[in-house]
């Protein structure tokens, strides 16, 4: 009965040809897959960035203060190198958009006095928040 047993667990343990089946060593992924797992994952970071920097994203809440600081800014500047009399004066700020780029760009329609009514403005604003710079880019009238 002992010797039918042990008979029984070798026909069990062998690839049916009396030996035991060899043991395969682990094996690393082949450098071809290893470079194709690489080259996706370096898409996809390039793909998630390219989708953060470089397009301009509606402002949130245009009441933001410091988004308002931003347009102030861009009437006082203008105001600044005016070569006419008539100076403007802020009113608010009609639509928003912002642009992450080595800093930020704000793009801002404007409304403000011109002496003659109200009239409203396109601003570009060029900020470096971790430099405490601001930088009026352009300002012109929407036509």
């Amino acid at each position: 009965m002992v010797k039918t047993l042990i008979s029984y667990l070798k026909v069990l343990g062998s690839n049916h040809g009396g030996t035991p089946a060899p043991c395969a060593p682990p094996t690393n992924p082949p450098l071809n897959t290893r470079a194709f797992f690489f080259i996706l994952s370096l898409l996809a970071v390039i793909a998630t960035a390219s989708a953060i920097v470089g397009s301009y994203k509606p402002i949130p809440d245009l009441h933001d203060p410091h988004v308002q600081e931003i347009a102030k800014y861009a009437v006082s500047e203008h105001n600044k190198h005016t070569s006419t009399a008539r100076l403007l004066e802020y009113v608010e700020i009609v639509k928003g958009e912002s642009q992450v780029v080595a800093g930020i760009n704000y793009r801002l329609v404007i409304s403000a006095k011109d002496g003659g009514g109200v009239n409203n403005f396109v601003a570009v604003v060029y900020e470096k928040p971790w430099a405490h710079y601001l930088s009026l880019t352009s300002f012109s009238t929407v036509n």
